[in-house]
């Protein structure tokens, strides 16, 4: 689970609906595990995903305030800085536990969010007809300079 200092207060948070987002949106996210590394184990499983989508969502908490009406389209750029990349499918296949804490239509299980701006994402949604994405992988020499940096802008054809 993220440190203590980590998480947002509910002071800090009161005011995650006020005023407009400008896009584009940049955030920088802890490196998402690989598909290879997630547990096997089912509940073992979802534990994992719950912990980093809060981490993602508390990071992304304190850059940029969430958005209550994300654009319908949006192009995400996501560049992972790695020390030893990923294969193209593996690389992209990480970013799927991220775009799903940063999305504004949650389904299921969203313990992790505890109720805090649970109506609020920086994307409508994750499937093709919401949003483009293109991923990219940069080495790096050091684990410290390993992160996910993602670039949220709206779809060229998207009139919001």
């Amino acid at each position: 689970l993220p440190d203590q200092d980590d998480v947002p207060q509910r002071s800090e948070l009161r005011h995650v609906h006020d005023g407009p987002t400008e896009l584009p949106v940049r955030l920088t996210l802890p490196v998402p595990p690989s598909p290879n590394r997630w547990k096997s184990n089912p509940f073992a499983q979802q534990a994992q995903k719950d912990e980093y989508r809060e981490l993602v969502w508390v990071r992304s908490l304190k850059q940029v305030r969430p958005m209550r009406d994300p654009p319908s389209c949006v192009r995400v750029q996501a560049t992972l800085y790695l020390c030893k990349l990923r294969d193209e499918d593996n690389a992209t296949g990480s970013l799927k536990w991220t775009l799903d804490a940063l999305r504004s239509e949650q389904r299921g299980h969203i313990r992790w969010r505890q109720g805090v701006a649970d109506k609020c994402g920086y994307l409508y949604d994750d499937d093709l007809s919401h949003m483009r994405l293109t991923v990219t992988q940069v080495r790096v020499k050091t684990r410290k300079e390993e992160r996910l940096e993602l670039e949220i802008e709206p779809c060229p054809t998207d009139t919001q």
